[in-house]
């Protein structure tokens, strides 16, 4: 897979809150080289994991990257 010439080493960060925005837990990741789509991608798939882990069923996900959704 070509590279996208702006990869750069990537961390991510995630937060996740109820529906009256109270903090329910966070978490970051390294990735190390990739685009900055596959780390928004990444991290919609990290937080969506650690939801279901938690029990949670419904999700709403707010991004600010377009080509993610």
């Amino acid at each position: 897979m070509e590279r996208c010439r702006w990869a750069r080493a990537m961390l991510l960060q995630g937060a996740m809150c109820d529906t009256k925005g109270n903090w329910i837990l966070g978490f970051n990741k390294f990735l190390g080289v990739c685009s900055v789509l596959e780390a928004e991608l990444w991290g919609i798939f990290e937080g969506l994991s650690l939801l279901l882990k938690q029990g949670f069923d419904r999700v709403l996900i707010c991004t600010d990257c377009l080509e993610a959704v």
